[in-house]
């Protein structure tokens, strides 16, 4: 063959792997551009695009680095079942359970439905370390209070019957805990300040959406953090997770593959066990489906498709603060609003539409919304 065959031949076999590789390429490319467009395509994300309000308002289209860097996980990504294990997902659930003591019966008595304050009141009193351990925890730097608490009922009059049962659940979970070092203790922080505003957060939300169920969604938002509070006791390492700004999706994914297991599962196995309400059991089963889901409404009956986004929605907020460091979640710029472009919020946009939350935008645009979401950020010290 002359020379001059030979680098023809060279040349064609060049282009052909060229183009091969390129077409590897855009493939990946095309993936996440689609991931993007999808959302770019409702009809909420065209009236964001053109209004021109300088209040605040959702945004929830993921911006294209971030598709572009996750998008082969995103897209491939599953959430594992909590139906059906197998025997090594099943022992490392029961050496899990181990890691956690059964709670204070009184864990019953403040998830078992909306308590007055009353009811409130005698329950807490009925534990007098429970007692002496909410109003050192109210009076702590963890809450920026003008005036010290001095009584069980001073601190509901003060703080309300939802941010009292909060502390008290929370409690409840605590004494069922063990770390072993400061980075569990300082991650187990950031998940309680983080359960703690999801609550509110919630109880705020399904109060100004007219749902009855606000303080039993209240109650599920904390205890949603079971599993995480359960796996960080578990597997120390895991504080690294939520000590370095990992999204939900990056310590899920995380999770699962060095656990074989996630967070939903563990904390849906122990509330199951602990014999709590069946709402909360299955509360916190699908509290992860959001994550992963854009037709929640297809999967389960539409109230329990809303109690599982607004819960979802409102964690998501929680480790805005408590993870990220945002400061003002209304605020429009980098550190505000603009944060909801994570890959967690992903599917939220088309959820919202889809079950009948529309208005969760619109709260995002009241003054009066913002101004009590703003005074419940602004008790925790982050």
């Amino acid at each position: 063959m002359s020379l001059d065959k030979i680098i023809i031949v060279f040349a064609v076999i060049t282009s052909i792997l060229w183009y091969l590789n390129r077409g590897k390429s855009s493939r990946k490319t095309h993936r996440a551009q689609n991931l993007t467009a999808r959302r770019s395509q409702s009809p909420t994300a065209k009236l964001r695009s053109i209004s021109s309000s300088p209040q605040a308002h959702l945004n929830l289209i993921p911006k294209q680095s971030d598709v572009m860097n996750n998008s082969e996980d995103f897209l491939d990504f599953k959430l594992l079942r909590f139906d059906i294990f197998n025997k090594k997902q099943q022992q490392t659930i029961d050496e899990m359970s181990q890691c956690i003591r059964q709670p204070n019966p009184l864990l019953l008595g403040l998830t078992s439905g909306e308590l007055e304050p009353k009811e409130l009141i005698a329950l807490i009193k009925s534990d007098a370390e429970m007692t002496a351990k909410i109003i050192n925890t109210v009076n702590s730097s963890l809450f920026s209070l003008r005036q010290p608490i001095e009584s069980i009922h001073h601190a509901i009059v003060f703080m309300g019957v939802t941010a009292v049962k909060s502390i008290a659940i929370q409690f409840i979970l605590q004494q069922s805990l063990s770390f072993e070092n400061k980075d569990q203790a300082a991650a187990y922080k950031k998940i309680w300040i983080s359960s703690y505003l999801s609550s509110s957060f919630v109880f705020l939300l399904a109060k100004h959406l007219d749902k009855k169920n606000a303080a039993e969604l209240s109650t599920l938002c904390l205890l949603i953090s079971l599993g995480d509070m359960t796996m960080l006791s578990y597997k120390p390492s895991t504080a690294n997770l939520y000590l370095s700004q990992a999204s939900l999706f990056e310590r899920v994914r995380d999770g699962q593959l060095s656990l074989d297991i996630n967070s939903s599962v563990i904390g849906k196995v122990l509330a199951e066990r602990w014999k709590l309400p069946k709402s909360i059991v299955e509360g916190i089963g699908n509290s992860l489906n959001p994550l992963i889901n854009d037709k929640l409404n297809n999967d389960l009956p539409i109230e329990d498709a809303q109690n599982t986004l607004l819960c979802y929605f409102s964690c998501r907020l929680g480790d805005l603060i408590a993870f990220d460091g945002v400061k003002d979640i209304f605020q429009i710029g980098d550190d505000g609003v603009e944060a909801l472009n994570s890959l967690d919020f992903f599917h939220v946009q088309k959820n919202i539409e889809q079950v009948g939350l529309e208005k969760i935008s619109h709260l995002f645009r009241d003054q009066s919304f913002i101004s009590k979401a703003k005074k419940l950020i602004a008790q925790i010290a982050v």
